[in-house]
């Protein structure tokens, strides 16, 4: 269970898609390229000191594709991330099922 003092989000790729030029595409857009983040993440939760921390995060974790689990948990976060075929991957101390 979460205590008092925390947030938790939830970032996906797999909500608010559509096509654009035959392309699948969705909302969390990557600065560096103005494009669609590429999906290697379905959805990455994260639990912080906050929602809003929380949900930047996500959002963050979900543009730096596989590189977000080392970043993640070298800032010491728990978090949850499930990839485009569903395996799971946690790290910061998030609850095992």
């Amino acid at each position: 269970t979460l205590g008092g003092g925390t947030g938790l989000a939830t970032s996906s790729t797999r909500r608010r898609q559509w096509r654009h030029n035959g392309d699948l595409v969705h909302h969390i857009i990557d600065p560096r390229t103005g494009r669609s983040a590429e999906p290697v993440w379905r959805s990455v939760s994260v639990a912080a000191s906050d929602c809003l921390t929380a949900n930047a995060l996500s959002t963050a974790a979900i543009i730096r594709g596989h590189r977000a689990p080392d970043w993640i948990a070298g800032l010491g976060i728990p978090a949850r991330f499930v990839d485009q075929g569903g395996a799971v991957r946690t790290v910061g101390g998030w609850p095992q099922p």
